[in-house]
């Protein structure tokens, strides 16, 4: 797995070199919106400072004449302004200031006591683009953006990627049990095929080791079956030949199909269908739902002490029809009853039997899942466990 987890490494930088783009030019963005805003209400202001000054210059040249103008002109506010007064036929009545060519202007029409038309022209420097206010804030903000950037990249990486490297985690460990599970069985049939082969004439002991073979055989063809089964499911998901079907034949069906193996192992199986008889129509793929059934059951086998019974029931609940699976066997606790269905996961390894590799559950639970059913684990209370199928009923 160490190619996948190069590939999340890689995955990480990019991430992380994406994030840190990502928040540069949002930080850029911002702040040009921000300057922008800035530098217009700037402009407005310069302009409505233009129409001040023309306006009292012109009140200025009508009451008080030219002189109460380059007064007005010649304070110190005024020093990036200036003002011109042109009579209708040219003749300029004031000029004060300096106009520089990018100035804001600002023209007023008026007239003087005798009638005369006037025409005041003011102007004011234009603001900069970017004030030394504004450059101190753009400067203490891209500090701030930097460190929290720098702060939360990490994190926010390995939150990101943090289900990838799980789920190549689960898998390498699938893999690593699955190596374990198929290396014991053919470990055993080699030791019996040489058992075999160093003892010539020995039929009775030929023979028993020839079954010992025989059932490993069958155990790992049971696995093979299985992993292949998962592994059509995660490469396009569990192909499900929907019909619509009364539940209780698939408890039925479920029933008989592990009816010989309980009893072989000592174990009454009690079942139990809804007593008033109506029928709990569910749309569902019919041999599937059968297998998780008996992935289930066959789980509670493994489980429950001998000369005990298991409990298989059918019920309707919140339009749900409900397969309830209990045994007397030793619990689970409940940090591992959602682990359990997790693939090859055993709770207590030495309990179970060689006839079982911790699959049978993460199946069942694949098959209801895509059956918009759950599948869930409960104490029950008369000890042991209690499994519960739900599968919604068909509209």
């Amino acid at each position: 797995m160490s190619a996948g987890l190069n590939a999340v490494r890689v995955l990480e930088r990019r991430i992380g070199r994406f994030y840190l783009v990502a928040c540069i030019a949002v930080f850029l963005i911002a702040a040009c919106m921000f300057l922008s805003l800035q530098y217009a209400r700037a402009i407005s202001e310069t302009q409505a400072a233009c129409d001040n000054i023309a306006q009292i210059a012109l009140n200025e040249m009508l009451s008080e004449g030219t002189g109460a103008v380059l007064s007005f002109m010649g304070g110190e506010a005024l020093a990036d302004g200036s003002v011109r007064i042109v009579r209708d036929d040219g003749v300029v009545l004031v000029s004060a200031g300096r106009r520089l060519p990018r100035d804001v202007t600002m023209e007023l029409q008026g007239a003087s006591a005798a009638g005369v038309p006037l025409l005041v022209e003011a102007s004011y420097r234009r603001p900069a683009l970017i004030s030394s206010g504004d450059a101190v804030s753009f400067i203490v903000a891209a500090l701030v953006v930097t460190s929290f950037v720098l702060l939360t990249r990490a994190p926010l990486v390995r939150l990101a990627t943090g289900p990838v490297t799980e789920a190549l985690t689960r898998q390498r460990d699938f893999v690593a049990a699955a190596s374990h599970e198929l290396k014991s069985p053919l470990s055993v049939v080699a030791l019996d095929l040489e058992a075999i082969a160093s003892s010539p004439g020995q039929g009775d002991k030929v023979a028993k080791l020839a079954e010992e073979g025989m059932a490993e055989c069958r155990r790992t063809a049971a696995l093979v079956e299985d992993l292949l089964a998962l592994a059509s499911g995660d490469a396009a998901g569990w192909s499900l030949n929907r019909k619509c079907v009364d539940s209780s034949v698939v408890f039925v069906e479920a029933f008989e199909g592990v009816e010989s193996k309980a009893t072989s192992l000592g174990i009454a199986i009690e079942p139990h269908l809804p007593q008033d008889g109506r029928e709990l129509i569910i749309e569902a793929d019919q041999a599937r739902a059968v297998q998780a059934l008996r992935a289930v059951l066959e789980n509670a086998f493994d489980f429950a002490p001998k000369e005990t019974s298991v409990g298989f029931s059918l019920s309707e609940r919140s339009g749900q029809a409900v397969f309830a699976v209990s045994d007397r066997g030793p619990g689970i606790p409940d940090d591992y009853k959602e682990r359990v269905f997790e693939r090859f996961y055993q709770v207590d390894p030495s309990r179970t039997s060689r006839l079982h590799h911790g699959l049978g559950l993460s199946i069942a639970m694949e098959i209801i899942e895509a059956h918009g059913g759950t599948l869930c684990a409960r104490d029950n209370p008369g000890g042991g466990t209690v499994f519960e199928l739900a599968i919604p009923l068909a509209r």
